[in-house]
């Protein structure tokens, strides 16, 4: 599986996203994306028990990280 590109993620329609679907477009394990959020190199919200990314946050980390 293929990570996804920075022009492909600004193309995406969706404003939020879990952490299984940031790990779908990264090509890596969702638990991964909960380490990224756990340690705050992903910013991230939470609600109640679920996380939510906003695109503009994982805009941030692609340009930061990769």
């Amino acid at each position: 599986m293929r990570s996804i590109t920075l022009e492909e993620l600004k193309q995406l329609k969706q404003d939020f996203f879990t952490p299984r679907e940031v790990a779908d477009l990264f090509g890596v394990r969702h638990t991964t994306v909960l380490k990224w959020l756990a340690s705050g190199k992903l910013k991230g919200v939470k609600i109640g028990s679920r996380w939510r990314i906003k695109k503009d946050w994982l805009l941030e980390f692609v340009k930061t990280n990769f």
